[in-house]
């Protein structure tokens, strides 16, 4: 056998006579395309990351434990309009394409029949958020409330 010659054995069993000149070239490139593919994997599942906004607003953030610590533990959760049951309200909102996912609540009487109406929440808690949410929000109010779970 010739010293410049390497034999390699493809998936179908037949020798293939590589010439070590070019076996120096293929280790580079494949090491380059390895390298090429991982920087690509990286920056696809770290972009996320690297372009998410660096302000968050503090209604959205976790709360820190000596803060969930700090409020009282609800005694029961209330529905927050009508009955426990939900009588006296409905879900304004169908689920199609064109509509979120959220439940409008409104008063039996529909549309703004319940405008003014005042609004409860569901157990004791701390108001994180109240404010026009924009387009398609409407009023937002975002109550943090504490419970003992299976309790």
């Amino acid at each position: 056998m010739d010293t410049k010659k390497l034999k390699l054995f493809c998936d179908s069993g037949r020798s293939v006579a590589i010439r070590g000149e070019s076996l120096k070239r293929l280790i580079p490139l494949s090491v380059a395309t390895f390298a090429v593919a991982l920087i690509a994997t990286l920056w696809f599942r770290l972009w996320p990351e690297l372009t998410r906004p660096k302000y968050v607003d503090p209604a959205f953030r976790l709360p820190s434990p000596l803060e969930l610590a700090s409020l009282p533990n609800a005694a029961r959760f209330d529905f927050p309009l009508g009955s426990e049951n939900g009588a006296l309200t409905y879900n304004a909102q169908r689920f199609t394409e064109n509509h979120h996912l959220g439940d409008d609540l409104n008063g039996i009487g529909g549309e703004d029949s319940d405008l003014g109406d005042p609004i409860y929440a569901v157990a004791d808690g701390r108001v994180l958020l109240a404010r026009d949410g924009g387009p398609g929000w409407g009023n937002v109010v975002i109550v943090l409330h504490a419970y003992v779970e299976n309790g």
